[in-house]
């Protein structure tokens, strides 16, 4: 009860844009499978769907999804700098 009083439905906001981008990487296992082979990096993020998602911060990206400064800061990038 005290998350949701703090952080309102960020949370909720989160969990579907996390699992669209794992589904997104969760590809280079099957490039992978096929021997794919990428001359730079932004040319597998592209490949993956990815690359644009690298040229917003996370503070804009979950901004413009409605997610609270405050669920960012606490928790997002806490668990960012974890990884």
């Amino acid at each position: 009860a005290k998350a949701v009083l703090r952080y309102g439905l960020s949370p909720l906001r989160v969990i579907p844009a996390v699992r669209e981008t794992l589904g997104l990487f969760d590809q280079i296992y099957a490039m992978q499978d096929l021997n794919r082979s990428f001359e730079s990096p932004q040319e597998m993020l592209e490949a993956l769907q990815l690359f644009n998602l690298t040229q917003v911060t996370a503070y804009d990206y979950f901004k413009k999804l409605g997610v609270s400064d405050l669920f960012t800061q606490e928790l997002i990038d806490g668990a960012s700098r974890c990884n």
